[in-house]
């Protein structure tokens, strides 16, 4: 099978540099998930060739561009020219002739182009190609386009994405509820919550020794619940028990100060990927109090999710929509969401004992390292190619 992935996405080595010019930039997770579905596709025997209009390049040194065509661990990556001539139309255009060459190449059997739902100008692309010469599509959606969308103009793109995007030849999505809003048609579509790297063999943290912290790492913003989970733990008043927590978003100058009069809180800022899950695996805990009463979280599986899963460490959660329930014996749940409500559930967690916590984080690690890795669940779309 021969498969075109269009998208913005980075090769690595681009990445790595990118990462050490501009260690916030906001796009990471994404990239990390592209890449895993690139190289699970390559690992099930497909062939893989990109389509990228990823602009990081466009943050380096000149000297440091990358290149129009570049082969990284077996996969082609192609990008369009960083200086968008004839703006949108001209970078359709661009990818259109490409797609075109690319389907002739690879002849009319077994050839299909996988897109991110999420690039306006690529999707549209892809949607003319399919219409102009019926090329069959399959579009991969990590979020809604109408969550994002922030202002009269955007919401309109948003529309028009959606409305393309339904159009579609098939379907690969984050949760059941999105495939059911978006695949109206009833075309092959596939749930894919997350996926986690099946080169990477982590060991298991065993019964090591823990630190008595609990841990937070991701985007501090007040709507993912930050503030209520700090509130909560204050409120448990549980001696010898730290809170810490690492990332970047509004709550953070609001956390800085509430650190600084009280020692069981401790802001560690922004650390690296290696750094984080290094410290995932000394702590107790790892806690998402990711409200679930907003509509959005019936379309979200927060990556932080399978990352805690993999670490060996427990993971308290609340009972997001969409976690499919294969997680439930895996994971511990926040029964109610007040401060009060996950205060309690905070002090009944870490009064357990501990030995069965682990055993419950270990069954995790497995389940996610043997089931949801990136070659096991890139199976799973190959299915509806």
């Amino acid at each position: 099978m021969k498969l075109l992935f269009v998208a913005a996405v980075s090769h690595e080595k681009l990445l790595a540099d990118l990462l050490k010019e501009q260690p916030r930039y906001y796009g990471i997770q994404g990239q990390y998930f592209m890449r895993l579905i690139l190289l699970g596709l390559r690992e099930n025997g497909v062939d893989v060739r990109v389509l990228s209009n990823f602009l990081g390049a466009s943050y380096l040194p000149a000297g440091n561009a990358c290149e129009q065509t570049i082969r990284e661990n077996g996969i082609e990556y192609n990008y369009l020219p960083r200086k968008r001539r004839g703006g949108y139309i001209g970078t359709w255009r661009k990818a259109i002739r490409f797609i075109k060459q690319w389907k002739k190449d690879a002849g009319y059997e077994k050839a299909v182009v996988l897109c991110d739902g999420l690039n306006f100008t690529l999707l549209m692309a892809c949607h003319l190609c399919k219409w102009l010469y019926r090329i069959e599509t399959v579009v991969f959606l990590t979020d809604m386009p109408r969550y994002l969308a922030k202002g009269l103009p955007a919401r309109v793109r948003a529309w028009m994405q959606e409305c393309i995007i339904h159009r579609m030849s098939g379907f690969m999505t984050l949760t059941r509820y999105m495939d059911e809003d978006l695949n109206r048609h009833h075309r092959p579509g596939i749930v894919i919550e997350g996926m986690v790297d099946a080169s990477v063999q982590r060991a298991s943290a065993g019964t090591m020794p823990r630190e008595k912290v609990c841990l937070y790492s991701g985007s501090i913003h007040k709507i993912y619940g930050i503030k209520r989970l700090v509130d909560s733990f204050l409120l448990m008043n549980r001696p010898g028990w730290v809170l810490e927590i690492y990332g970047d978003g509004d709550y953070r100058e609001e956390l800085v100060e509430i650190a600084s009069h009280h020692a069981c809180i401790v802001y560690g800022g922004l650390l690296s990927r290696e750094q984080i899950v290094e410290r995932q695996k000394q702590v107790s805990l790892l806690i998402n109090p990711r409200p679930s009463e907003y509509e959005y979280t019936r379309y979200s599986f927060p990556s932080k999710t399978m990352e805690y899963m993999l670490s060996g460490t427990p993971v308290l959660t609340t009972k997001l929509p969409g976690i499919p329930a294969e997680y439930d014996q895996y994971l511990y749940y926040f029964e109610g969401e007040s401060v009060e409500a996950m205060a309690g559930k905070l002090t009944e967690i870490l009064s357990m004992d501990y030995a069965c916590c682990l055993s419950r984080a270990k069954a995790a690690q497995q389940f996610v390292m043997s089931q949801k890795n990136n070659v096991t669940q890139m199976q799973k779309l190959i299915s509806i190619l």
